[in-house]
């Protein structure tokens, strides 16, 4: 398995627990997760 199908699978994976979650639907949580992915 190549490093970027891995990367495709765990991408896949984080999003629908995301989704299922309700994470995507409540703007706090997004704002929450972006800030978190896009520090240093």
């Amino acid at each position: 398995m190549g490093r970027t199908y891995a990367h495709d699978l765990f991408l896949s994976s984080m999003i629908r627990k995301f989704k299922s979650a309700g994470t995507l639907t409540d703007p706090t949580a997004v704002y929450d997760l972006a800030n978190a992915a896009t520090r240093p």
